[in-house]
């Protein structure tokens, strides 16, 4: 018990997320997860073939394909942006694709929308169960 309240008082997560936020799975309620803090850029991110090539998105802002989506989100709002394009994290010239806001926020709702959808388990299976 008093371990319990040592980490509730000192601790932003408790002992059961700790783990899995140094492995980069930050939980930001109970045991919600933020699809931003989860997906990547190569996760929702486009091949350069239409919009790179017809301009659109040029300019000194790009995403990474490793970084977040919550990252690549607040570029775009930084700069007023609908589309980024995406480069190589270890080469920042060469464009492998684009991502615009339309895909980050379809990401977030399918991931929300996975998380919500929960299955009942053998429980609630056995009760449901013909007699």
């Amino acid at each position: 018990v008093t371990s319990a309240a040592i980490t509730v008082l000192f601790m932003r997560r408790s002992i059961l997320t700790e783990k899995l936020a140094r492995r980069g799975r930050h939980l930001t309620r109970e045991y919600g997860v933020n699809p931003l803090h989860v997906l990547r850029v190569e996760d929702v991110m486009e091949p350069p073939i239409t919009r790179a090539a017809a301009g659109v998105g040029e300019g000194p802002v790009v995403a990474y394909s490793d970084e977040l989506l919550e990252t690549a989100m607040r570029k775009m709002l930084e700069h007023e942006a609908e589309v980024l394009p995406v480069a190589k994290a270890d080469d920042p010239t060469q464009i492998i694709g684009y991502v615009d806001r339309g895909a980050i926020l379809a990401a977030w709702v399918q991931h929300t929308r996975d998380e919500a959808t929960k299955e009942g388990g053998w429980l609630v299976r056995l009760r449901k169960a013909p007699r």
